[in-house]
């Protein structure tokens, strides 16, 4: 698992992620191992455009162990929940992946902005 040099970067490519949740714990966003590239997230979204009350959970997936990010959170009936803002970055190194599940599958959608560097 190796991770570029982030201060001498050849590339950064911004991309925004979206996702249904299902009641699956499922990878939607995996930064593979051998890509040569890391993976900075900058924003996390959920939105419940559901009638009721939706807990969700995202975790990130690093070598067989699932670190909770935003663990069986609920989310009112038609709104959004930022999980995660410009003011908590973080990175998914090769092999990371990040996980989603929703009590209320296909009431709940994951909007996540990030950039791949290599």
């Amino acid at each position: 698992m190796s991770a570029p040099n982030i201060v001498q970067l050849n590339n950064v490519y911004g991309n925004t992620s979206l996702y249904l949740a299902n009641t699956v714990t499922t990878p939607y966003l995996t930064n593979s191992s051998g890509s040569n590239s890391v993976i900075k997230i900058n924003a996390i979204f959920l939105t419940n455009y559901g009638g009721t009350v939706a807990n969700s959970y995202i975790d990130l997936y690093r070598g067989s162990i699932a670190y909770p990010i935003s663990g069986n959170t609920q989310i009112p009936p038609n709104s959004t929940l930022v999980v995660s803002g410009k003011d908590m970055q973080f990175y998914l190194v090769e092999g990371d992946s990040l996980r989603a599940s929703s009590n209320a599958s296909n009431s709940v959608s994951v909007a996540t902005s990030y950039e791949t560097i290599s």
